[in-house]
């Protein structure tokens, strides 16, 4: 028989191995809307995020593209979340994954001649992949065109190709 200091002893190891107190697991859209209100309140833009359930019940493995003044970067946050609490640790890489793929392109094009001039990639909802318009310029006589490029990353690999078949005039300017 238990004395009743030792049920009022008892009562928070019960509650505790009985999971309460601990929260509902949330959505991947809680984490979501989570993740980016936590960056957002930090002043920065969130242009993309990709949200995976982890290993783990309540983990989640979150890849964020996030835009802060003039520093784009591809951020990766282990996020442990329920209802009652949230918690994450993120790796980030700079400049974001979509700038290092062009700068990727603006080394391949230059040993061909070519300049990168500019470029309008973006996510393109489909896993992790992305892509967009390049505008570049042949050195040599200045004419200039869109190339339609694709990229897709898995982790912190990537890798973008542009279809020369895609290739449309731009008029210089």
């Amino acid at each position: 028989m238990l004395s009743i200091k030792s049920i009022a002893a008892a009562a928070p190891i019960a509650l505790l191995l009985a999971g309460c107190g601990m929260g509902e697991p949330v959505s991947i859209e809680e984490v979501e809307a989570k993740m980016t209100e936590d960056f957002s309140e930090d002043g920065a833009e969130v242009t993309w995020i990709s949200v995976e359930e982890g290993e783990e019940e309540n983990d989640y493995n979150v890849w964020i593209d996030v835009v802060d003044g003039e520093e784009t970067s591809t951020k990766n946050c282990d996020v442990s979340m329920t209802s009652m609490s949230s918690s994450y640790s993120c790796q980030t890489m700079t400049p974001s994954v979509i700038d290092q793929a062009a700068e990727l392109l603006r080394g391949t094009y230059t040993e061909r001649g070519i300049d990168l001039l500019d470029h309008e990639f973006e996510r393109t909802g489909e896993d992790m992949a992305f892509g967009g318009d390049a505008t570049i310029q042949n050195t040599a006589n200045g004419a200039r065109a869109l190339i339609a490029c694709a990229g897709e990353q898995e982790g912190t690999q990537f890798n973008i190709n542009c279809d020369d078949s895609t290739l449309r005039p731009v008029p210089a300017g």
